[in-house]
């Protein structure tokens, strides 16, 4: 994971591989642990672990419910101006069947924001009318769901809520293509769209999925 602050990045990995030559503890107290790779996570939070249901659970799955938390609306609202100053704080459900039903949404939600899953065709837009592929006229169309780059090309079953998507408080799709005015989309760029809209549609049924189970306690 990651976390970005003015123009530095900071990066935390969940593991730790012993090339990198960290040796810190010399493996004392860590939960996860092998020859290769040892957790990241710090030594408050190994204590807090150890003292629950949760030391019973990978580094993955403590991932998954995390990132589960972090893209729940209620929760991104409610720690709104607390999370424009600090790092998160996460609240940790005491109900363990929560706990794995979060981290199971949250596994998800990576694997289709590092598009590590395959899309069944009719959950990706279409682009089915030949031409150029330039795009010169950028254009949303609520009724017939077709995200116009041209004036005769488009793709056909996008949907208002995908079209719409924020991250960074810039429309995803209106913020790449505008990127590429006057240039020719690729067929990778064009299967990349259809992915990437394939993946935010499931973000934002996953995301409501996510918020049933937390809206009421986080």
């Amino acid at each position: 994971g990651g976390r970005h602050t003015g123009s530095e990045t900071y990066i935390a990995p969940l593991y730790v591989y012993n090339s990198n030559g960290n040796s810190d503890e010399n493996g004392n107290g860590f939960l996860f642990k092998d020859e290769e790779k040892k957790d990241n996570f710090t030594r408050e939070f190994r204590k807090f672990l150890k003292n629950s249901y949760l030391k019973n659970h990978t580094p993955e799955q403590i991932l998954g419910y995390i990132y589960a938390i972090l893209f729940s609306n209620t929760y991104r609202e409610k720690y709104f101006e607390f999370l424009k100053i600090d790092f998160p704080k996460i609240p940790f459900t005491d109900d363990e069947k929560l706990f794995n039903k979060l981290s199971k949404l949250g596994t998800e939600l990576i694997e289709n924001h590092l598009l590590n899953r395959t899309f069944d065709r009719n959950e990706m837009p279409v682009f089915a009318v030949e031409g150029n592929n330039k795009v010169s006229d950028i254009k949303f169309e609520e009724k017939t769901k077709r995200l116009y780059i041209n004036k005769t090309q488009y793709f056909d079953n996008f949907t208002k809520e995908v079209w719409e998507f924020e991250i960074g408080g810039y429309q995803v799709f209106d913020k790449y293509l505008k990127s590429r005015k006057d240039l020719e989309l690729s067929y990778e760029e064009i299967n990349h769209i259809k992915k990437v809209s394939a993946a935010i549609s499931k973000t934002i049924e996953l995301q409501k999925s996510i918020d049933k189970l937390c809206y009421n306690w986080v």
